[in-house]
């Protein structure tokens, strides 16, 4: 079974992972709607700026390091669940 420092460090991985390829996936998508390809990230700042975060279209510190910041720890925090979730179970053999 993994050590807590092991489940950490695999979750800090595939969290950052998911977390770069979301964030991408989330301006492009933003994009063919027509808005700004940082609009989905500003708008993770709602919990400290409100509602109208979602409608900054530009990046800046406020919104966008914010709200980057909130999509990438909670990425790595979902990831850790996881992680500890595989690390309880047998191992695979095969396909």
């Amino acid at each position: 079974m993994k050590s807590l420092i092991q489940t950490g460090l695999s979750a800090a991985v595939s969290g950052t992972i998911v977390s770069f390829a979301t964030t991408a996936a989330l301006a492009l998508l933003a994009r063919r709607e027509g808005k700004g390809a940082l609009q989905p990230t500003n708008a993770t700042s709602h919990w400290l700026y409100g509602e109208q975060a979602a409608s900054v279209r530009r990046g800046d510190v406020a919104h966008t390091l914010v709200g980057y910041g909130t999509h990438h720890a909670s990425s790595i925090f979902w990831a850790f669940l996881f992680e500890l979730w595989l690390a309880s179970r047998p191992p695979r053999r095969g396909f």
